[in-house]
């Protein structure tokens, strides 16, 4: 994902119909998600390069400029200024079924041999980035399953977020039924008993908020103390899991930076 001024968009519009496809163009979103040339600012940080993850129905987002949404650029600006990893909040991302919750990771790449020292140097030197996409369900749901069904359900909360962009995603108990719908409101599950688990990813602050299924709770006769902990143990399980699955994700980034950075 090049960082592009406005004096070097024709030039690389024009190596981008060439290398990438005739109708390629720097682009932003409408209100209705669909890619339309993008409005004239001072610079750009178009989507350049796509490797897809086993997502068949996701739809292209080649030339989309991340820097047209303020929150994105606040993001790149901040990855660019400390040269290291920021993620978004949540992202609704359009594809052939509708859409996909997902999250940004940014990866700042520079000119030069080595991470300028100061940020004047970096904001001069900024060659681009590279970014990662991840649909959180995929993500999370990867972490689940290198365990077993315990009986508890959680939500995924972004606490830096307000309103619906909080909610980042919903886990239910695959102990649970078809047929049982399990609290999803996040004052709900607050008010009940639950145990809370923070992630710090990228700068960006998460709170996985576990909470036990009723028949969880009524086949133990324990105190209330007692399955507090349990579910800490069992939550704190989960969290690992996840973490490494996303971890593992993150390596895979830092492998496309450098096999990409000539590219930019």
């Amino acid at each position: 994902m090049p960082h592009v001024t406005a004096a070097q968009r024709p030039a690389h519009e024009t190596v981008g119909r060439i290398d990438i496809d005739p109708k390629y163009g720097i682009a932003e979103w409408d209100a209705d998600a669909r890619l339309i040339p993008a409005s004239q600012r001072a610079d750009y940080f178009p989507v350049y390069y796509e490797e897809s993850n086993g997502t068949p129905d996701r739809l292209t987002t080649l030339g989309l400029d991340l820097g047209a949404i303020p929150a994105w650029r606040a993001e790149l600006e901040q990855a660019r200024d400390t040269a290291s990893a920021r993620v978004s909040g949540r992202v609704e991302l359009p594809s052939a079924r509708g859409t996909r919750t997902a999250f940004f990771a940014f990866v700042p790449v520079y000119t030069s041999d080595v991470t300028p020292a100061s940020i004047d140097e970096r904001r001069r030197h900024l060659a681009g980035f590279v970014l990662g996409v991840y649909p959180i369900a995929q993500v999370i749901e990867a972490g689940i399953d290198r365990t077993k069904p315990e009986g508890f359900n959680f939500k995924v909360i972004d606490e830096g977020a307000r309103g619906i962009q909080r909610s980042l995603y919903f886990h239910k108990s695959r102990t649970l039924g078809e047929r049982e719908y399990p609290l999803e409101d996040e004052p709900e599950i607050r008010a009940g008993l639950h145990f809370p688990v923070p992630v710090d990813l990228a700068g960006r602050r998460w709170q996985l908020l576990f909470y036990p299924t009723p028949h969880y709770v009524a086949e133990r006769t324990s105190t209330r103390a007692w399955e507090i902990l349990t579910v800490g143990l069992l939550a704190t399980t989960v969290a690992v899991a996840y973490l490494a699955s996303a971890a593992g994700r993150a390596a895979r980034v830092e492998r496309l930076v450098l096999e990409r950075t000539a590219d930019l």
